[in-house]
This record gives C-alpha cells, structure tokens and sequence, in this order.
C-alpha cells in the first residue's frame, strides 16, 4: 500500500526495518538458525540490501552449508548485477569451494572494479586447472594493475621455474623482496630457485635470512634437487642440517646413503639404505639403491632380492631388468638371467646397455644349447 504520493506506507517501512534489525540482531548475537531464516525473508522482501545478502552467505557458512551459501552468492550477483564487490567475493568463496568454472566467471566480472584482486584470483584459478600459461597472464596482469601483493610474483616466479627459467625466476623474486613485498614464501621460491641451478651457497644465504622456522621439508627438497645434479657435498650437508631439526626423518638416511654410495663408503652406505628401506617399504630409489651397494659389494643375491622389490614398487623401471639380468648371470642362473635380459631388450631403445644385454642374452643361449 501507498501514500496519495505514491510513496511506501510508512507502516510498511517501520515493518521492514523492524525485520532487518531483528535479522541483523540475531546474527550478532550468535543465532545462527534463527539469523538465517530471518535473512531470507528480508533478501526476498528487500533484495537490493547487499548487507543483508552478505550476512546471510557468512551465517550459511558458519553452520557449515557452504554450498548453500555459494548459491545465495549467486543469487545475490543477479539481484545486484551493479555490486562493486560482491563479485569479488562470490568468486572467492566459489573458487575455495572448487567451483572454478563459476568463481572464473565471478572473478572477471570483477576485473573492472578491482583488477589486482581479480587477476590474481585467476591466476589463482588457472594454476589449479594447470593452465600455465593463463596463470602467468594473469599473474603479469595483476601486477601491471597495481598489485602488491606476494600471490601474483609467486605464481609467476612458479610458472617461470616450471619452464626451466630458473634465472628468470631470481630477477623476479629479487626485486620482489627488494620492493618491500617480503615474506617467506618469497623467500622459499627464491631459494629454490637458485638451488635450480645448484647455487647452493645463494641458496643457504635465503634459507638464512627467513623470518620464521624453515620447514625441513624444504630443507630435504633441496638436498634431493643437488643429488640430481650429483652435488654429493651439497645434499650431505642440506640433510645434516635437517637432521639437527627433526633426527629421525625418514628421508636422512636416504640422501646421506645415495651419498655414501656414489662416494664410494659402501658398508655405510649398506647401513644407511637398510635404514631407508625399513622405514619406507615403498621406496624405490631406496630399494633400487641398495641393489647397487650390493652388487659393487660382490654380493649379487643381496641386490637381486632389493632390485626384485624395485620392480614390485615400479614396473615401469626397465633398467632394473637389465641389472636383475647380469646379477642372475653371475649367480648361474641362467633362465632367470635370459628372463630379465630379453624383456629388457624387448622393451628398451637403441643404445650400449640394450646391446650389451643382448649379447649377454647370446651368450647364455650359446651355453644352454650346449
């Protein structure tokens, strides 16, 4: 009902907003259950009272409806279409629920009131459906927008490394910090970039600089990266130091007995992948390492039985046939020796270990036919 001035009924307005403060009372105080249907019934009255859209979506979430609350999101963008934040948030709080392809849509209409924010969540976005080169445009996007946060650097530094462009990745996360966007985070990404291309020294002087505890995960990630690059020194002395923080990871021995092994320490190298083995059964390198300290230590049945747990944790690990192959040969087991040998010539490319193994292979043909 109107006035004669076509204007609300002041009853009808005293009514409506004796709603909208018994809704909003009732969510302040705690009384979620009670907040949420008095919420609804004022959106429905009300639909342009964007407080009250945002009050319901937060009352949704905290009962644990997240669903709920994305779909009155987005009931409320349609409602608002001229909202300059409500599609930023609809778009965060699609994106945390996996709805992607929904928050994609959130997060670009949301480029003309916030671009920084809305570029860095669709990069955000894209690294999550792996596309790369979408999170690197729009990782530079948000930048170029303004942003100073350390999200769209660190996705860009990631997408960088993902390419091999470690040095790239180092211009950038320095002038990162040096711009005053620090944190750890950075720092991380900065570390191990330079532990890309094996400075280490770089690399520690990072780690150094941290301003909270460094997670020893990293630590170890670094002394796997310089056993890659067979850096012996380097990733002896990156698990050493995980080993002053947490003694009795599993992953020490690991390293320090890859390490023992290509320095030529084989009974403590022996020692040290025993170790690894016992507590990650699951381990292929630990298992298929072991073999090899076995065999240079003339113990052939020792690495037939770690090489044959090898094959059992990775089938897909042909070279370990040719190994099982020449270690049956010099035990005289020739069935199993062929066995291993001939599948192996079956399955691996040209080169000097498939030739060797085929005139081996010959060979034993050449005596059981005897």
């Amino acid at each position: 009902m109107t006035d004669e001035e076509g204007l609300p009924d002041p009853k009808t307005r005293v009514h409506t907003m004796a709603d909208i403060m018994r809704a909003y009372t009732l969510y302040h105080d705690g009384d979620l259950e009670n907040a949420v249907p008095a919420l609804q019934k004022v959106v429905e009255e009300n639909p342009k009272i964007e407080d009250a859209w945002g009050y319901l979506v937060l009352a949704l979430l905290d009962l644990g409806r997240p669903d709920e609350a994305a779909d009155t999101t987005l009931i409320a963008l349609k409602q608002l279409p001229e909202s300059k934040e409500l599609p930023l948030k609809a778009a965060r709080l699609l994106a945390q629920l996996g709805r992607l392809d929904a928050a994609t849509v959130c997060a670009n209409a949301a480029v003309a009131h916030n671009p920084a924010a809305a570029h860095t969540l669709l990069a955000q976005i894209a690294v999550k459906t792996g596309d790369l080169e979408g999170a690197e445009a729009h990782a530079r996007a948000a930048m170029s927008s303004g942003s100073q946060q350390p999200e769209p650097r660190l996705i860009l530094a990631n997408a960088l490394l993902s390419r091999n462009q470690a040095r790239e990745a180092i211009d950038l996360l320095t002038r990162t910090l040096e711009e005053g966007i620090v944190g750890d985070p950075a720092r991380e990404r900065l570390a191990f970039a330079y532990a890309a291309i094996g400075d280490f020294r770089n690399a520690r002087l990072v780690v150094d600089g941290f301003e909270g505890p460094v997670h020893p995960n990293l630590l170890l990630q670094f002394g796997q990266m310089a056993l890659q690059l067979q850096m012996w020194a380097e990733a002896e002395e990156w698990a050493e130091r995980v080993r002053r923080i947490v003694p009795d990871h599993p992953t020490i021995p690991l390293i320090l007995g890859i390490v023992a092994l290509n320095q030529g320490r084989l009974p403590e190298a022996r020692t040290l992948l025993q170790d690894a083995v016992a507590v990650n059964l699951e381990s292929a390198i630990a298992w298929n390492s072991l073999g090899l300290v076995f065999a240079r230590l003339g113990d052939p049945g020792g690495a037939i039985i770690a090489w044959e747990r090898t094959l059992q944790i990775s089938p897909g690990l042909i070279e370990i046939k040719y190994n099982l192959g020449l270690a049956h040969a010099q035990l005289g087991n020739a069935s199993q020796a062929l066995f291993y040998l001939e599948d192996f010539v079956a399955l691996a490319g040209p080169g000097p270990q498939r030739q060797q193994a085929l005139e081996v292979a010959q060979k034993l043909r050449t005596l059981q036919s005897h």
